[in-house]
């Protein structure tokens, strides 16, 4: 009988050995949650020509109104590189009438458009502005002929900041002073440009 029970309980010690030896471990955890806070900076970033070129046009040369005793004046029209036109003096007997085709040269109004893009990144409520300013004395010059610059606009003044991939656009206005042109070519001055400014708060 003592061997019978001795052998029973061998066996039930082994069984129990083998029931912690297979049992999984139980992990001890503890979580918690974090918040996360991302602070990202204002960006402003403005893109413009580097040079701009301004063609003057047919229609940007003034013409005179009718002359009498000629059939002028004529329309000017595109010819090798430049413009050209011509009218007839209609009476021989009083002379060649010299009265100029053309009217006083003034001021032209020009723009360009898509003259500049904004991406930019703002707090809640903030506006982009952008201004347009002349540089220098706005005298372009070719010898001694001069083209005057004046009053430079922006078509987009303000608006929110458009973000990092889509821009906001707009164009540039300003006007030209041809009364002083006697030269053909271009007029420039390095010291003379138009700048253009985009502005967060």
């Amino acid at each position: 009988m003592k061997k019978i029970l001795t052998a029973a309980t061998i066996l039930g010690t082994a069984a129990l050995s083998s029931t912690f030896i297979l049992a999984p471990a139980q992990a001890q955890t503890a979580t918690t949650q974090t918040q996360v806070e991302v602070t990202f900076p204002k960006v402003i970033y403005l893109r413009t020509f580097q040079k701009i070129g301004i063609d003057i046009t047919p229609a940007d040369i003034q013409m005179a109104g009718a002359i009498p005793g000629t059939t002028g004046p004529g329309t000017l029209t595109a010819s090798g590189a430049g413009l050209a036109s011509a009218d007839q003096d209609t009476d021989f007997s009083n002379g060649l009438d010299i009265n100029s085709p053309f009217g006083n040269q003034g001021i032209v109004p020009k723009t360009i458009p898509t003259a500049y893009a904004v991406w930019g990144i703002g707090a809640l409520g903030d506006q982009v502005t952008v201004t347009a300013g002349i540089t220098g004395d706005g005298t372009l010059e070719n010898g001694a002929s001069t083209v005057t610059m004046s009053e430079p606009t922006v078509s987009n003044t303000g608006f929110p900041a458009p973000g990092l991939t889509t821009p906001a656009t707009g164009n540039l206005s300003l006007k030209l002073n041809l009364a002083n042109v006697t030269l053909a070519g271009k007029h420039s001055d390095p010291a003379t440009t138009v700048g253009i400014t985009a502005a967060l708060p």
